[in-house]
């Protein structure tokens, strides 16, 4: 629904929902954490084709709300130590980076299980904000970084292994020391 839309942040996550007609917005339903532990900080957001909402939070943890429903009908729990500070999408594969200093890759499904990991360079901080490329020749992520630079690596081309699988940072950033703070990017 194109009327529809998400916010988060300290102790919320919320649908509300726009009316064209009274020009105004109103909330449709807030996050129901159930008997899951309930974010402080809701710190990053996305939307899959289907209509699900995932967010990553404070605890580390990540939570995927079903169906464009406030119930989380899936979860990874500590998916980081500390923040979860970004989340992609690709080709099947949830991809999440957080204060740890680490990349994550989760097979998306029932289970949602970590089947590799990438670590950023101790110099280069953690990431901040994570997105995939497609490239003409090969798919790239490019990664800002809590010390302010831009990382890319490579993605896993092979079919049916994981984006993160046996791949690495090259030599050289992007970028370093980015201006004054790097807080996301968009491809």
């Amino acid at each position: 629904d194109p009327n529809l839309f998400v916010t988060v942040g300290k102790d919320h996550t919320v649908w509300w929902e726009y009316s064209e007609a009274l020009g105004a917005i109103n909330i449709k339903a807030a996050g129901e954490y159930q008997t899951f532990f309930k974010a402080r900080y809701v710190v990053s957001l996305l939307h899959n084709r289907q209509g699900d909402l995932v967010t990553g939070d404070s605890n580390g943890n990540v939570y995927v709300w079903g169906g464009g429903g406030n119930l989380i009908t899936n979860y990874i729990k500590h998916a980081h130590e500390g923040p979860v500070f970004s989340l992609c999408l690709y080709r099947g594969w949830l991809l999440t980076g957080g204060r740890d200093g680490a990349l994550r890759c989760w097979q998306w499904g029932r289970n949602m299980d970590r089947v590799s990991e990438l670590r950023l360079p101790v110099t280069e901080g953690a990431p901040r904000c994570i997105r995939a490329h497609r490239g003409a020749e090969v798919d790239r992520l490019i990664v800002g970084t809590t010390a302010n630079s831009m990382l890319d690596c490579p993605l896993c081309p092979e079919p049916g292994l994981a984006p993160l699988e046996g791949v690495a940072f090259g030599d050289v950033p992007i970028t370093q020391g980015h201006y004054d703070q790097l807080q996301s990017l968009s491809l």
